[in-house]
């Protein structure tokens, strides 16, 4: 019995492990936190073109500021960009947003 019981623990370590290290590369599910940083990022490359290492530096806040990696954001980008009714989806989201953004200015 004792040899079950160690089977066991270790059966649910290994998969806790597993689902720990799988954690970082899931998807951002909120779609209008990805837009917001999607929005974000777009901005910034626009402002920093000439100047990387300022642009990295936003990018990372950004990233920080919604509390996701750069990992997460690429692995979002992957998912919707394998779906093109959801990708379109995604981006009139966003272009809704630019426009209302557009006219506060």
């Amino acid at each position: 019995m004792p040899k079950t019981r160690y089977a066991k623990y270790l059966l649910a370590l290994l998969l806790l492990s597993l689902d720990i290290s799988c954690f970082e590369s899931k998807i951002i599910s909120d779609k209008e936190k990805f837009a917001s940083i999607y929005i974000e990022l777009q901005i910034s490359f626009e402002k920093n073109r000439g100047n990387l290492s300022k642009l990295v530096a936003e990018r990372g806040q950004v990233f920080k500021k919604y509390n996701v990696t750069e990992k997460q954001y690429n692995a979002t980008l992957d998912y919707y960009g394998q779906d093109k009714e959801k990708w379109e989806e995604f981006f009139n989201l966003v272009s809704a947003r630019l426009n209302k953004m557009r006219s506060r200015v």
